[in-house]
């Protein structure tokens, strides 16, 4: 994973933290072999209260603390490298056990990642609806139609 963005080290930090995540947006795009790039992570993670107390130590790092993960929806912690992003909610998909409908674990490099399928990304992206996004939706789309074609070849 060579990117500008820490992908490795957050989710080095989640996995060794037993953190319950699902990767999204740019950098779980950039995994499934979009060229679309991001400069920064972002992650939807559990709300449950001892999730929340395994991701503030997972990032113990930064300067934050159980209260303010529950007080807020949406996070966004600054590094060195570029943002980390932890929402609570993705448009179009919801909270966390309900996004985990459109999450799998995906084997990247030596990691084992739980990442927004093909499918997930496009629900998000389209409910969005910024320009940005939209202008994913048409490489996702391929990208779903090939897997789609290659599994049915496979049940063949």
């Amino acid at each position: 994973m060579s990117t500008d963005v820490p992908i490795d080290v957050v989710v080095d930090a989640l996995a060794a933290g037993n953190v319950e995540y699902v990767l999204i947006g740019g950098a779980a795009m950039m995994l499934h072999g979009c060229a679309y790039t991001t400069d920064d992570v972002d992650i939807c993670s559990s709300r449950e209260a001892a999730n929340v107390a395994l991701l503030v130590a997972a990032l113990a790092p930064f300067i934050w603390d159980v209260r303010t993960v529950l007080n807020g929806s949406n996070l966004t912690l600054s590094t060195e490298a570029d943002d980390v992003d932890i929402l609570g909610t993705v448009t179009g998909l919801g909270e966390f056990e309900m996004l985990r409908k459109f999450a799998k674990q995906y084997r990247v490099g030596d990691r084992v990642i739980p990442m927004l399928t093909l499918e997930g990304l496009i629900v998000a992206k389209r409910a969005a609806g910024r320009t940005k996004d939209l202008l994913a939706l048409p490489e996702l789309e391929v990208m779903r139609e090939a897997q789609d074609r290659l599994r049915g070849e496979d049940d063949r």
